[in-house]
């Protein structure tokens, strides 16, 4: 298989703690539909979707990034908070579907150290993965394409708890073909910038680590061995953002996926990501998400 990231590179990249990647599967089905039925416009979720498509064609409109043209035989990945559009444009569009989250640990995700492809070439061994999966656990299919449906928080709930009641040996098999699937994208990967610089590395580890508590931006510069001003030039140089800006995002973030995977007030989701004050928790949620916390909560992820 093609590897895009340097040999040289590869061993040094893996060496983040990524790899404790522990996918817990939403919903996995086959859905034939019309131009009419997957026309959806500014999703936005905290779970990845993966899709094979069999027959007709679509697009999906990344923001801020490319358009993607759905054909028969390939693969496509969805990063989680990755704001699209869907567009059918064929009177019949088949298409295998598999929504998963990433469980919430104390690394960084998969998507913050690698630059995945959004598609790839397919292979029937994939559709097979798939069947497989919806053979044996068809209850986890959708009733309903509409995001705004499905996204719901009750929705979600209902497959999480699902996913969670099912015996250890089961979800090991299902977290082995998304992982199977997943190991795909990576295979034709490329690691971030920012991982080529073991300062910024550090930093970023050390963020995502600790997401719960505070953060002091001197801490993190000592970490790096640099001055205040220096970390937030590479920070601006690689990141494209401040470091406050990055930790606050990545909280905001965790918090979305806490919202509905757990049962947490909104004040505890805060302190469990970082924030002692409540109101700044809300305000800082809504200005990155478009509405409070329990808004987010009780009506859809899509927004």
């Amino acid at each position: 298989m093609q590897q895009n990231i340097p040999p040289e590179r590869l061993v040094e990249v893996l060496k983040i703690p990524y790899l404790s990647i522990t996918p817990h599967l939403i919903s996995i089905g086959f859905a034939r539909v019309s131009k009419d039925e997957w026309n959806w416009q500014d999703v936005s979720s905290p779970f990845v979707r993966l899709y094979y498509v069999t027959e007709g064609s679509a697009t999906i409109s990344i923001a801020d990034g490319p358009t993607l043209h759905l054909e028969p035989g390939r693969l496509y990945c969805v990063p989680h908070h990755c704001r699209h559009s869907c567009q059918c444009l064929s009177d019949n569009f088949a298409h295998y579907y598999l929504h998963f989250y990433e469980e919430v640990n104390t690394g960084p995700s998969i998507f913050d150290i690698l630059k995945l492809p959004y598609e790839m070439e397919g292979d029937d061994v994939y559709a097979q993965f798939f069947e497989i999966l919806l053979k044996e656990y068809a209850d986890f299919r959708l009733s309903d394409y509409n995001p705004q449906h499905y996204d719901t928080i009750s929705g979600l709930n209902q497959k999480i708890n699902s996913f969670s009641n099912l015996f250890p040996c089961q979800q090991m098999r299902i977290q082995g073909f998304i992982l199977m699937l997943i190991s795909i994208f990576m295979s034709h990967s490329t690691a971030k910038p920012w991982t080529a610089d073991k300062r910024l590395s550090r930093v970023l580890n050390h963020i995502h680590a600790h997401l719960d508590q505070d953060i002091p931006i001197d801490h993190l510069a000592q970490q790096a061995c640099l001055t205040t001003s220096s970390l937030a030039r590479i920070f601006q140089k690689e990141l494209h953002t401040t470091p406050l800006q990055y930790i606050n995002r990545k909280r905001i973030e965790r918090a979305q996926l806490l919202l509905f995977t757990t049962r947490q007030t909104i004040q505890q989701i805060g302190y469990s990501v970082g924030f002692s004050n409540a109101s700044y928790f809300v305000r800082l949620f809504r200005k990155q998400t478009g509405m409070t916390p329990q808004n987010y909560r009780n009506t859809t992820i899509h927004s």
